[in-house]
C-alpha cells in the first residue's frame, strides 16, 4: 500500500473495448437507459446549483487523495508499463455522485457518475466500461434512496451506507466485464481465458479499493442524510411493496432471491473445484515432464565422461600425434555416436594437438571455462565438466568434458576436451524434446546448468540468457509473471546429483483454460435448472394466485349480491376446499335469500285481502314452493 496525492502524475489513456466488447458496451448503455426511463418517478426537480457543485467536486475528489493498494497476486496490464487497473483507492471519489443521487435524482446522478468514471476510466481503470459503471451505479444508488416503499428491507436499503455497501458486487461484476472486453495492450485476439486470468487475479484487490470508497462515501452520506433530511430522498408518502401488492412477487421476490444464492453458491463452488482440479492436472504434468527430464540429465554426463575417461586412458594419446592422434580421436567419434567433437592439448604450451573433425588449429580457441579447465586439470581436477556456447546462431548451446591426460608417474602431460551438442546428441533427445513439449501449451521449457545460465530453452533466443526466478534443492511450484505481464505458473526440478535443474513454465490461462472446460457444462446445467425452476416456479404461484384472484372476483359478486353464479368446484386440494366452501356459501346465501323473499311475498300476500279465500292462498303457493305435492286449508269449526 502507498499513498498516492494525486493520479494526474500518470498517464492517461483510455482503451477502447474488442470488437465483440463493442456490443456488450451498447447493451449495458441500453440497459442504463431502460433503469432511467423507469426511475424517472423518482425524479425530483432539478437543483442546478447543487448540481454544479457536485460536479466541479468529482475531478478534486477522483483524482487527488487516495492509496494505492498491491498484492503478490495483483497483475499490471499486460504489456504495459501502468500498475494494476482499479486498483487506487481514492478516499473521497464517490462522495459527489453518492450525494447527488440522495438529493437530486437518477438522471443526475448518473450524470455524475459517468463523468467520475471517465476520469477514473482515463487515470486508474483504463476502460471505457467505467462510465457505464459508475453511470449504472449512482442511479442505481438515488432510485435506493429515493423509493418509498414501507417494508423494513426497503427502509434498510434506504440507509445510505447500506445502498453504498451494496454496490460492491456490482462492481466486481463490471470489473469482469471490462476485463474480458477491453483491447488493453494485449493482443485484442487473445484468449478468454488469458483475460479471464487477468480478471481473478486482480478482482480481490479491486473490490477492496472500490469498498473502501463505499464505506467512506456511504458515511459520508448517512451523515447528511440525518443532518438535512429535507435534501435527502423522496418526499412521497410511504406505498406498499410489490410483496404486499402480490402473493405472486413476494414468493418470487423470496424464492427468487434464495436461488439467485444458491446459484452463486453452486457457481462459485464449480469454479473453485474445477480450478483446483485444473491446477492439479497441469502440475501433475509439468512435474511428470520435469522429472523425466531431469532424469536423463545424470545418465547423459555419466555417459560423456565415462567415454572421455576411456579414450583419456589409451596410453596411444600420450605419444601420438599429428595424423595417428587424429585417427585415434577419430575413430572413437565414428564408434560411439556421442561426441561430435575432440580436441587434445598440451597442457604446457597449451598447443592443440590434434582436433577431429579436421579444423584449421590456428581458428580453433578454446572458451574462458575450458581455459580455466586446463589450469584445473594440472593441478590434479582430472575430470571436468562445463557448458558452452553453440557453435553456429541455429545450433544448441553444447557440454564440454575436460579429461587429463597423465603418464606412468602420474603427472598430466595432455588434456582431452570431448564436446557434444545438446540437440543432436541422442542421450538428449528424450530431453529436448519434454522441454519443446511446453510449447504445446503455450509455455516453455529450460534446462540450466550450475550458474543458472539456460543452456537449452525451449525458444533458441533465450539460450545462454540469465534464469532469475526461484530456486531451491527440492522441486517446487510457484506463480511468476511473464515479461508480457500475465501470470505463468513455474515447476523447478534440481536435478538428482548435479547442480543443474530443469525449468517449466506455463501460462495460468492454461490452467482457466482447462478449468473452464471442466466448469462450463456443470455451469449450463446449473443456470439451466435454475432457469427451469424460476419458470416452474411462476407458472405454479400463477396457478394459485389465479384461482385467488377468481375466489375474489366471486367473494365480490357475493358481496354485490349476484348469487346466481356457481362456482366451478376441481381437484382436492386447498385452493379446491376453499373454493367449495365459497360455492356452498353462496348456495347457503341464496337459498337463504329465496326463503326470506318467499317469507315477504306471503307477508304482502296475506296482507293484501281481508278475504280468507285470497289471504290463505299466498300461504298455500309458499308451501308448494318448497316441494310439497298437494297442500290444503282445514278451518276449525269455530271460526
Amino acid at each position: 500500500m502507498e499513498f498516492i496525492f494525486t493520479l494526474l502524475a500518470g498517464i492517461p489513456f483510455l482503451a477502447p473495448p474488442t470488437l465483440a466488447g463493442w456490443g456488450v458496451w451498447f447493451l449495458l448503455l441500453a440497459i442504463l437507459i431502460y433503469v432511467l426511463y423507469r426511475g424517472r418517478t423518482y425524479q425530483s426537480q432539478m437543483s442546478w446549483g447543487l448540481f454544479l457543485t457536485f460536479f466541479v467536486l468529482i475531478p478534486i475528489t477522483t483524482l487527488f487523495i487516495g492509496l494505492r493498494f498491491t498484492t503478490a497476486s495483483a497483475r499490471p496490464l499486460p504489456g504495459l508499463p501502468a500498475d494494476a487497473p482499479g486498483s487506487a483507492l481514492m478516499v473521497f471519489s464517490a462522495m459527489p455522485w453518492l450525494l447527488g443521487g440522495g438529493m437530486l435524482g437518477p438522471v443526475p446522478a448518473a450524470m455524475l457518475g459517468a463523468f467520475a468514471g471517465l476520469l477514473r476510466g482515463a487515470w486508474d481503470s483504463y476502460s471505457l466500461f467505467s462510465i457505464l459503471e459508475l453511470g449504472f451505479l449512482a442511479a442505481w444508488f438515488s432510485i435506493n434512496m429515493r423509493q418509498r416503499y414501507r417494508t423494513r428491507s426497503y427502509q434498510l436499503l434506504r440507509q445510505p451506507l447500506v445502498g453504498a455497501l451494496l454496490l460492491i458486487p456490482f462492481h466486481t461484476f463490471f470489473y469482469v466485464i471490462s476485463a474480458l472486453f477491453t483491447q488493453w495492450g494485449i493482443d485484442s485476439t487473445a484468449p478468454i481465458t488469458a483475460r479471464l486470468d487477468f480478471a481473478l487475479s486482480n478482482a480481490g484487490i479491486v473490490t477492496l479499493a472500490f469498498g473502501g470508497e463505499m464505506l467512506i462515501g456511504g458515511l459520508i452520506a448517512q451523515i447528511i442524510s440525518v443532518a438535512f433530511p429535507t435534501l435527502w430522498g423522496g418526499k412521497q408518502p410511504l406505498q406498499p411493496s410489490p410483496g404486499e401488492k402480490s402473493l405472486e412477487s413476494r414468493f418470487l421476490f423470496a424464492v427468487g432471491a434464495f436461488i439467485l444464492m444458491l446459484l452463486l453458491t453452486l457457481l462459485i463452488g464449480d469454479w473453485y473445484v474445477a480450478g483446483k482440479a485444473a491446477r492439479e492436472l497441469l502440475e501433475d504434468r509439468l512435474s511428470s515432464a520435469g522429472e523425466s527430464a531431469s532424469q536423463s540429465v545424470p545418465f547423459f554426463l555419466e555417459t560423456g565422461q565415462n567415454l572421455a575417461v576411456q579414450l583419456a586412458s589409451d596410453p596411444r594419446l600420450l605419444e601420438a600425434s599429428g595424423d595417428e592422434l587424429r585417427s585415434l580421436i577419430g575413430s572413437r567419434i565414428q564408434a560411439v555416436p556421442y561426441f561430435d567433437q575432440f580436441i587434445v592439448l598440451d597442457t604446457v604450451t597449451k598447443e592443440v594437438l590434434a582436433v577431429y573433425p579436421p579444423s584449421d588449429v590456428n581458428t580453433l580457441r578454446l572458451y574462458p571455462d575450458e581455459d580455466a579447465g586446463v589450469l584445473l586439470a594440472t593441478n590434479g581436477v582430472l575430470t571436468q565438466i562445463y557448458s558452452i556456447p553453440p557453435a553456429t546462431v541455429e545450433e544448441s548451446s553444447r557440454v564440454s568434458f575436460m579429461v587429463a591426460i597423465v603418464d606412468f608417474t602420474g603427472q598430466v602431460q595432455r588434456v582431452l576436451i570431448g564436446r557434444t551438442t545438446l540437440q543432436s546428441n541422442p542421450l538428449t533427445l528424450p530431453l529436448i524434446e519434454s522441454l519443446n513439449n511446453m510449447n504445446d501449451l503455450g509455455g516453455n521449457g529450460m534446462l540450466l546448468n550450475e550458474n543458472n545460465r539456460i543452456i537449452y530453452h525451449s525458444d533458441k533466443t533465450q539460450v545462454l540468457s540469465t534464469y532469475n526466478g526461484q530456486q531451491g534443492s527440492q522441486a517446487f511450484f510457484y506463480d511468476d509473471t511473464a515479461a508480457d505481464g500475465t501470470r505463468e505458473l513455474v515447476y523447478y526440478q534440481p536435478v538428482l546429483g548435479r547442480p543443474w535443474a530443469i525449468v517449466l513454465k506455463v501460462p495460468a490461462q492454461r490452467a482457466q483454460q482447462i478449468a473452464l472446460n471442466i466448469a462450463m457444462p456443470l455451469a449450463l446445467m446449473i443456470i439451466f435448472l435454475a432457469f427451469v425452476a424460476m419458470i416452474s416456479l411462476r407458472l405454479g404461484l400463477r396457478v394459485v394466485t389465479g384461482s385467488l384472484q377468481g375466489l375474489a372476483a366471486e367473494a365480490n359478486r357475493i358481496a354485490q349480491g349476484q348469487l346466481d353464479h356457481p362456482l366451478q368446484v376441481k381437484g382436492e386440494d386447498e385452493v379446491a376446499q376453499l373454493r367449495r366452501a365459497f360455492e356452498q356459501m353462496r348456495s347457503s346465501l341464496q337459498a337463504r335469500l329465496e326463503e326470506i323473499n318467499q317469507l315477504l311475498r306471503v307477508s304482502q300476500g296475506v296482507a293484501s285481502s281481508l278475504e280468507m279465500q285470497d289471504a290463505v292462498k299466498p300461504v298455500l303457493e309458499a308451501i308448494l314452493s318448497t316441494g310439497a305435492n298437494s297442500v290444503r286449508v282445514a278451518l276449525s269449526p269455530n271460526i
